[in-house]
């Protein structure tokens, strides 16, 4: 009853109701735009042995596990006939016979079909995407690989736009800075009726 029953119940689905399955699998790798000093908050996840590069390709990650990443996808392809064609068995389908057809139930099912690792290693991410039809799975796969890529480019450009707000403040502060160095040279000046205090301080260095 423990071994036998279980396998032969298994034997019968995988044989005679599974319906085939195609997985389109790619690998992928997120690298940084260019070397920048970290933050502090880059500091303390390195320090723990997470690199900005690593956070990037999580954020990914959460990206195409997330709802965003289905409604693009709605957008783009019919998912509930992707996921439950015809001649599909109902243990596989979506929506299997306990679920529902909301949207909630639409994004617990297509995480059924989606699976995306990373190895720490080498920093290559997987993407495994399977459907009942193997163009299906190919689309699916490029959809979403594009749908994170455009989330890695408009994280570089905010990055970029930030450290461009950056120096330009900076290059402000540095301005009032100077300005305020030179209203209190020209007050001291005019207190102590010096033109050249540069002069003035070399003369006294030589008197000395």
């Amino acid at each position: 009853l423990i071994v036998v029953l279980p396998t032969l119940l298994a034997a019968i689905y995988y044989l005679l109701i599974a319906s085939p399955r195609y997985v389109s699998e790619t690998q992928f790798i997120v690298r940084n735009a260019g070397q920048s000093t970290p933050s502090s908050l880059g500091v303390a996840l390195q320090g723990v042995g997470i690199t900005p590069t690593q956070t990037d390709a999580f954020a990914v990650h959460e990206y195409i596990e997330s709802r965003d990443a289905l409604r693009e996808l709605s957008r783009r392809y019919d998912l509930p006939a992707i996921l439950a064609p015809r001649g599909a068995d109902v243990f596989s389908r979506y929506p299997r016979p306990w679920e529902d057809r909301s949207s909630e139930g639409l994004y617990k099912g297509f995480q059924r079909f989606v699976t995306v690792g990373y190895d720490s290693t080498t920093g290559i991410s997987t993407l495994r995407v399977e459907a009942f039809r193997a163009r299906d799975a190919q689309g699916l796969t490029q959809a979403l690989l594009a749908g994170g890529e455009q989330l890695i480019n408009r994280m570089n450009e905010r990055s970029a736009a930030d450290a461009v707000a950056q120096a330009r403040q900076a290059q402000e502060e540095a301005r009032a800075r100077l300005a305020g160095a030179q209203q209190q040279l020209t007050a001291f000046r005019n207190r102590e009726q010096i033109i050249a205090p540069q002069l003035v301080a070399r003369e006294g260095i030589y008197a000395m």
